[in-house]
């Protein structure tokens, strides 16, 4: 029998909350990273995973090295640590976001660039460019190449879905399109 793969994402509004409502749709369990303090309403299928304040730090070293690459300070909020939680454990990111001179832009693209560092390669970072409308896959830093049809998701394993808080008619329809 082959087992199920096993999605990821954050708590926040915007495209985890349409990854989530996929996932619960699909009927696949979803395992969701929240701080600990914060009430929530379970999707169905939840497996929460609540993080203590004291263990965001854990997440300082991995946004350090993606400072370096992005030439950036790494930001501090506690927000940017929590994110780290979503793609440490997992073999493969798809993120809906934007593109900014092939940066990717926001807590997503800092989320995405520790998962880069994790991984030592990114190969396995799906991006949709909400600008473009376009699926891109990590090459390299600030390199994309473009990626169609989506990428399916159940032949992935561990899989992050993240994404921005914006999201409009081109990122709600990426996320539609791809096949739990």
């Amino acid at each position: 029998m082959e087992s199920k793969p096993t999605f990821f994402t954050g708590f926040t509004h915007g495209a985890n909350s349409i990854w989530a409502a996929r996932a619960e749709a699909a009927d696949h369990p979803i395992h969701i990273t929240r701080l600990r303090r914060l009430p929530c309403t379970p999707y169905k299928n939840e497996i929460t995973h609540p993080i203590r304040t004291c263990h965001l730090r854990d997440a300082i070293p991995w946004l350090a090295m993606a400072g370096e690459t992005r030439h950036q300070i790494s930001p501090r909020g506690a927000f940017f640590r929590l994110e780290w939680f979503t793609v440490k454990d997992a073999d493969a990111v798809v993120a809906i976001g934007f593109l900014l001179g092939g940066i990717m832009c926001g807590t997503t693209g800092w989320t995405c660039q520790t998962f880069i560092e994790k991984s030592g390669s990114g190969e396995k970072l799906y991006f949709f460019d909400q600008h473009s409308g376009s699926w891109l896959r990590y090459v390299s830093y600030r390199k994309w190449e473009v990626r169609d049809p989506p990428p399916a998701l159940s032949s992935m394993g561990k899989v992050a879905l993240i994404g921005s808080r914006v999201v409009n008619e081109r990122g709600r329809k990426a996320i539609l399109s791809c096949t739990f």
